[in-house]
């Protein structure tokens, strides 16, 4: 069983195993799982995603971006 916090500090549990922040290899994975927490059905259009992760750049470019990591 999975436990998401949203409120106050963001923290997760796993099987009552609370994941620390040093646990996250990456910014952009503790981004998803918010969204995830947020959407009542834990599905996500491809564009939600890119838009969350990349704000700052075209729909475009940012699956460009993705496609070429």
């Amino acid at each position: 069983m999975s436990h998401v916090s949203l409120f106050g500090s963001f923290r997760v549990a796993i099987d009552e195993q609370h994941i620390i922040a040093a646990m996250w290899r990456w910014q952009k994975a503790k981004v998803i799982v918010k969204l995830l927490a947020f959407t009542s059905s834990y599905a996500l259009q491809h564009e939600q995603v890119l838009e969350a992760l990349r704000p700052d750049v075209s729909p475009e470019a940012a699956a460009y971006n993705r496609h070429a990591a």
